[in-house]
């Protein structure tokens, strides 16, 4: 009952958004719903996920938190195999597979980072990176669609890009 209450004021708080302005600018159609739904996401990081991220950060220990870091890293392995692969980066992409075969096989789902110490190099390529390699906007709607929070990508976006990704 609570639950079903809770995500009634959430839509309503949504649909509200709409209406965030009333000087409404041609070059932004949607500036309404962007400004309600930026209100929302700083409304709920500052209420929920900042305050879990600092408990998170003061109460558990660095060694476990390590351990969930090379998790999750673990995980993304492959993807960015493939991104290396789209790039044209073949060596990188199937070093990359090997790193997730190594750390899901020799160690328990990747929780330590036994790759790194056999010597194979960690990299960070994402979607965003193998646009950049394909001479496509860094900063487009795609690459914002590919995020969890539009707000992270701003008109440092560009240099962002080729400063991680060498374009």
């Amino acid at each position: 009952m609570i639950r079903g209450r809770a995500l009634a004021a959430v839509a309503a708080l949504a649909a509200l958004g709409g209406c965030a302005t009333t000087n409404a600018d041609p070059r932004d159609p949607f500036e309404g719903v962007n400004r309600g739904i930026y209100r929302f996401n700083d409304t709920f990081d500052q209420a929920i996920t900042r305050p879990v991220a600092t408990a998170y950060r003061d109460y558990v220990h660095q060694e476990i938190r390590d351990r969930v870091r090379n998790f999750f890293s673990n995980l993304a392995d492959p993807f960015i195999g493939v991104n290396n692969v789209l790039q044209g980066k073949f060596e990188d992409g199937v070093l990359d597979w090997a790193r997730f075969a190594f750390n899901s096989t020799i160690v328990l789902l990747g929780i330590h980072d036994v790759a790194t110490d056999m010597g194979y190099e960690k990299h960070n390529e994402d979607f965003t990176c193998c646009r950049s390699s394909a001479r496509a906007p860094c900063a487009t709607a795609l690459a914002r669609a590919s995020t969890s929070m539009p707000t992270r990508w701003g008109s440092s976006a560009p240099i962002a890009c080729s400063m991680r990704c060498g374009a």
